[in-house]
């Protein structure tokens, strides 16, 4: 009788001695599980930052167009639709929980047009916008899809009209869906004025007389 006591006593501590180094062991590995989501939750972050710069690369091409929207100062957007040549956008206020739209924009990608459709779908207002803003969304949106890019090189025609002044005929070009400074490169480039090489290298940010002297010409 003292022996069987004697072994239930020894397979008890046996069993007690099991358990705890099985508990050892679950202890041991759920820090590397903790590690390993903490991995996951990292990754996941880093893509919803690319996300969001697209997202803010598409506000700041309507808040700096040619939209007018009283409420273009506080809004935020959602994209509705968006298939192989378009984005479908609706504006809201930041303050309406609810997302009532307050505007509407189609980023036409293939047409390479931004257009206000808030009044009227089919006569909808076109917008002037950033052009290095918008080769930049093909890149987030369209996959840096050259045919959807606007190079500043091929500007689009002018409109130009010819007007008579004392000291001889004026030609005044609007273009459109650019810069100055593209448009004024584009000019030096084409050599399209006569004594081109004697502007600047850049457009002056400011007013500004350089002397000359020479070739006819004063300053």
């Amino acid at each position: 009788m003292k022996n069987n006591g004697l072994f239930l006593i020894v397979l008890i501590i046996t069993m007690l001695f099991t358990s705890c180094k099985k508990q050892e062991n679950t202890i041991l590995v759920k820090p590397q599980i903790d590690t390993l989501s903490r991995v996951k939750i990292s990754s996941n972050n880093n893509f919803k930052k690319e996300d969001n710069n697209c997202f803010i690369l598409l506000k700041k091409i309507i808040s700096t167009s040619s939209i007018q929207n009283s409420f273009i100062d506080n809004f935020n957007l959602s994209i509705e639709k968006k298939d192989d040549s378009k984005l479908i956008i609706k504006l809201f206020n930041k303050s309406d929980s609810q997302e009532n739209a307050i505007g509407w924009i189609v980023f036409d990608a293939s047409g390479k047009k931004l257009l206000d459709i808030t009044n009227d779908i089919d006569d909808p207002v076109n917008l002037k916008f950033d052009i290095t803003l918008w080769n930049k969304i093909i890149d987030c949106y369209y996959y840096s899809n050259k045919q959807y890019k606007i190079n500043n090189e091929n500007i689009i025609n002018p409109i130009c009209n010819d007007t008579s002044t004392e000291d001889g005929n004026e030609q005044n070009c609007t273009f459109k869906n650019t810069s100055i400074e593209a448009v004024y490169q584009k000019t030096k480039n084409k050599r399209e004025v006569e004594k081109i090489n004697y502007l600047l290298p850049h457009l002056p940010k400011k007013n500004i007389i350089k002397n000359i002297n020479q070739d006819g010409l004063i300053s």
